[in-house]
């Protein structure tokens, strides 16, 4: 858990570029880090302002996140809870939102050099970054697949396997939307609507933030 040891705090719903996210960090130069991650628990977001760690907190469209992870769970989790989850995750670390810089799945998977830029400038911290490439991605999906392969063994290629790998591919895609429906089902309609409307919020953040980096940058 988040302590007074931690330099940063990398948190999420799963299936929301955690994996990516910290891969990214050690792939930009930033490996002696103490980093706190994968939790998926908002009591680590509530760590990071009490210890004044800077935080980023992870956030993707409810139906693509929870469907991904009752994927990666064979359907052994049901999306209600899934959805609760969702639900219980950001509303919880929404209540910490001044404490930590929001940061959406698709700036992660492709522009993670103005998250950790974000980063720097509303915490004063010096964290490493470069600029986002073709090559930097690839290298860190080869650095993520490789810690999937050791993890996994022969496992590799079973549904769960499969499900966790962060490389596009139309099996893992056809596993995800094999949940899709349950997710958007009528009734999971209360609680996929509150899900939503909580992105909503997590992504009006984002914009807020986004508008004083841009003018912290001219300033």
């Amino acid at each position: 858990m988040a302590g007074p040891d931690c330099d940063l705090v990398i948190e999420g719903y799963p299936r929301s570029a955690n994996t990516f996210a910290v891969m990214a960090l050690r792939v930009m130069g930033n490996e002696g880090l103490v980093v706190g991650n994968h939790y998926h628990s908002p009591m680590q977001v509530a760590l990071a302002e009490k210890h004044r760690i800077p935080a980023i907190v992870l956030f993707r469209a409810p139906v693509p996140a929870v469907a991904s992870f009752l994927a990666y769970h064979g359907g052994q989790v049901s999306a209600r809870e899934a959805l609760a989850r969702y639900v219980h995750f950001y509303r919880s670390s929404l209540a910490h939102s001044r404490s930590f810089v929001a940061a959406p799945f698709e700036e992660v998977t492709s522009h993670f050099d103005l998250t950790l830029r974000r980063c720097n400038q509303r915490f004063g911290c010096r964290l490493q970054w470069l600029p986002h490439s073709e090559a930097l991605e690839r290298r860190v999906r080869s650095a993520i697949e490789e810690r999937r392969a050791r993890f996994w063994g022969e496992r590799l290629d079973s549904e769960q396997g499969v499900a966790s790998s962060t490389v596009p591919s139309s099996r893992k895609s056809a596993l995800a939307r094999a949940f899709v429906a349950s997710v958007e089902s009528a009734e999971h309609a209360g609680v996929l609507a509150e899900a939503k409307g909580i992105y909503r919020h997590m992504q009006s953040l984002h914009g807020e933030q986004m508008r004083d980096f841009a003018g912290g940058e001219t300033s």
